[in-house]
């Protein structure tokens, strides 16, 4: 875990992660990925990225699988 200045944790303090933890923190417990990119207004590879670290950090957790033959993230 990144040491806290201030108060804050600056792995989640640049705008686009602090964007996906509000539309997180926001909804129910699980949101999927398309609903999580159109509320922060995001690209799919940024998006990717930011969750990677989030996830690496402890903050969230990804999960993969289908509904019907449509993967879902």
């Amino acid at each position: 875990m990144t040491d806290l200045v201030g108060g804050l944790d600056p792995l989640i303090h640049p705008l686009p992660r602090l964007s996906i933890c509000s539309a997180l923190a926001a909804g129910p417990q699980w949101v999927d990925f398309r609903t999580v990119r159109e509320t922060t207004g995001l690209s799919d590879s940024m998006l990717s990225k930011h969750a990677w670290a989030l996830q690496e950090a402890g903050y969230l957790e990804v999960r993969k699988g289908t509904v019907g033959r449509r993967p879902r993230t």
